[in-house]
């Protein structure tokens, strides 16, 4: 275990529906796979509210530093890198 604490943050995205969430899992592990430690789906909705053909995934991330505490531009870079990583890769967008 790192001696460091770990940092919780929630994305979901909404995506076509013929995206599988193992896509996207592996796209969000590309973006920051030495700095994720868990990585889990907790919400999947089809509805009205996200469009014909569409589906929202909501993942939690669990991150563990290595070396030092995360500073909060670190995190905003790895959220970022995150969102970039799916957008290119499963061509999502962030659910806001």
């Amino acid at each position: 275990p790192s001696a460091f604490q770990n940092v919780e943050r929630d994305f979901a995205f909404v995506l076509d529906q013929n995206v599988s969430a193992s896509l996207l899992l592996r796209a969000v592990k590309a973006a920051a796979k030495e700095q994720i430690s868990d990585i889990g789906i907790f919400d999947v909705y089809e509805g009205d509210e996200i469009g014909h053909g569409k589906k929202s995934i909501a993942v939690k991330i669990q991150l563990t530093p290595t070396e030092a505490t995360f500073t909060e531009a670190e995190l905003q870079k790895i959220s970022d890198d995150i969102i970039k990583s799916v957008e290119k890769q499963c061509s999502a967008t962030l659910r806001g």
